[in-house]
């Protein structure tokens, strides 16, 4: 069951991808890197995996998909957060994932102008939420690629 879920979302967010470059000329790519990240000297022995997270910028929405693995426990969630990085921030956006330790994420959001400018700046992160860090086990923010 989550494998299929695992591979509609990726399906999804490809076509999303696809029919949204085909329709501007113009976009940005971004990137982000997801690692661990301890909460506190309990959590550090805790949290594991890895990930990673392409987007796409077309016209103030943006397309990500990811994929992570070899994390402590099942997801939960996964947020994109407004914070500058090395800060922590509110959630802005909820996104879609796999509901295991290793899996897929993605979605799309429409930014208003002053999001899609932050996010230019790198004044967003993606963090992912387990059943045993569900304070966050991955997060990685989002860079713009060249």
């Amino acid at each position: 069951m989550t494998r299929a879920i695992s591979v509609a979302l990726l399906a999804w967010v490809s076509v999303g991808f696809g029919s949204a470059h085909a329709a501007a000329q113009t976009d940005s790519t971004f990137v982000a890197r997801l690692s661990v990240v301890p909460i506190d000297e309990e959590t550090a022995l805790t949290t594991s995996g890895i990930g990673s997270v392409r987007g796409v910028l077309i016209e103030n929405r943006l397309f990500m998909t990811g994929t992570f693995e070899g994390m402590s426990s099942a997801a939960i969630a996964t947020h994109m957060h407004h914070g500058r990085a090395g800060q922590r921030g509110p959630v802005a956006f909820q996104l879609s994932i796999s509901r295991s330790a290793s899996g897929v994420l993605g979605g799309s959001v429409r930014l208003t102008d002053e999001e899609a400018q932050a996010l230019r700046d790198g004044s967003y992160y993606i963090q992912v939420h387990t059943e045993e860090n569900p304070a966050g086990e991955l997060r990685g923010w989002i860079l713009e690629s060249e």
